[in-house]
């Protein structure tokens, strides 16, 4: 069976806003995460549904509950067998070339500190430009899992690599003057969509998201780490999830299906200094002061009135692959729920008004951005908190 697709349909299910719904995507998740042998994965899934009612229904003749209890002793039985069996390669095929070259050729490391997935931390996925190939080693660098050449065309041979989003397990990768996905699990190519034209820029590392910076308050976070500062060229994608993904082309951009490759619609007239957010359900054109131009949907990629984005995108601080992270200041107005002369940093779907969780810090705390996705705060008492 496919993995990327049943992970892509079942990621759909778990971003469902009935409990009950998204605890059984949860499960699914558990079930496809044991059959191909990510145990730690499943361990992973299986602690979300900790957050869940132990009584909801999983199936008719279970709970969540009985659920749990279940598969926490199937990854303890998986895991003990596996640490019996020694590594060995898997699918592996012959390169033949010129050593001397084939060792010299700088490889380009891809970031996959986006993913909270246990996977990711026992692989390290590259790219090397002048073999045109994508590699996945062991964290060591003493194992080579798999490799498996890039496409593109004949004659675009610059060793030009703009990016890649990690989708599930599944890896989005922009290469050269190709879009492609790859199955990380069944190790294989899904499927991959040539663009517009030869990518003229180089790989830029989002090197400010990676290291270390001074903290401060919450109007400098919005001002360094706002997603419409993002760097824009064509090629590039622009936001991607299990349902789509959406890059930029020239004076347009592109949102085609992640699972297929099929393109589902393209908006002409994008202005350069435009920057493309997007949720599950929205794609927002932003320009570089954080005004919200255009909303688009993300079914059909008709026009919404803008007003429906309200004034929480102003300071988003992250986008994920559904959501939106802000932060607001103790003298901002506050959404339902936030005190008010508190810091609030809460999760968002725009067009909703929804808040996914919602956390708050006392006032004159500092806030800075690490790895993309954790925020560290520290209250002016000195108490440091790490929120993912």
């Amino acid at each position: 069976d496919s993995f990327h697709e049943t992970e892509l349909w079942i990621a759909r299910l778990v971003k469902h806003k009935k409990p009950q719904l998204a605890a059984r995507g949860l499960a699914h998740m558990v079930e496809l995460c044991l059959k191909f042998h990510l145990d730690q994965d499943a361990e992973y899934y299986l602690s979300q549904l900790a957050d869940y009612d132990p009584h909801l229904q999983i199936s008719p003749n279970q709970t969540l509950q009985q659920f749990r209890e279940q598969k926490q002793q199937a990854t303890l039985t998986a895991e003990q067998q596996h640490k019996r069996k020694p590594w060995h390669p898997q699918k592996l095929k012959l390169i033949v070339g010129n050593p001397v070259r084939y060792y010299s050729t700088p490889e380009i490391t891809l970031n996959t500190s986006t993913s909270s997935l246990p996977f990711f931390q026992t692989r390290t996925l590259a790219v090397e430009p002048k073999q045109n190939r994508l590699t996945v080693i062991t964290p060591d660098g003493g194992h080579l899992i798999w490799s498996t050449p890039l496409r593109s065309s004949d004659l675009n041979r610059s060793p030009g690599f703009n990016e890649s989003e990690v989708v599930g397990h599944n890896l989005i990768l922009q290469h050269r003057d190709m879009l492609h996905l790859f199955d990380l699990v069944s190790q294989k190519l899904v499927w991959s969509q040539k663009l517009e034209k030869e990518q003229t820029n180089r790989y830029y590392p989002s090197s400010y998201r990676l290291t270390p910076a001074p903290m401060g308050s919450e109007s400098s976070l919005v001002l360094k780490y706002h997603p419409s500062i993002d760097m824009r060229n064509i090629g590039m994608i622009a936001a991607a999830n299990a349902d789509y993904t959406c890059y930029y082309s020239r004076r347009k951009i592109i949102l085609i299906d992640t699972r297929t490759g099929k393109i589902r619609w393209t908006h002409e007239n994008v202005d350069n200094e435009t920057r493309v957010l997007g949720d599950d359900q929205m794609i927002y054109l932003v320009t570089r002061d954080r005004i919200t131009r255009k909303i688009l949907r993300v079914s059909d990629g008709q026009l919404v009135p803008t007003d429906q984005a309200g004034d929480a995108i102003h300071n988003a601080i992250y986008q994920g692959e559904t959501a939106f992270v802000s932060i607001s200041s103790p003298h901002d107005k506050k959404l339902p729920g936030q005190k008010a002369g508190q810091t609030a940093v809460y999760s968002f779907h725009p067009q909703s008004k929804e808040q996914n969780w919602n956390l708050e810090f006392p006032r004159d705390t500092q806030f800075g951005l690490f790895n993309q996705h954790y925020l560290s705060a520290l209250t002016p008492p000195g108490e440091l908190s790490i929120v993912d």
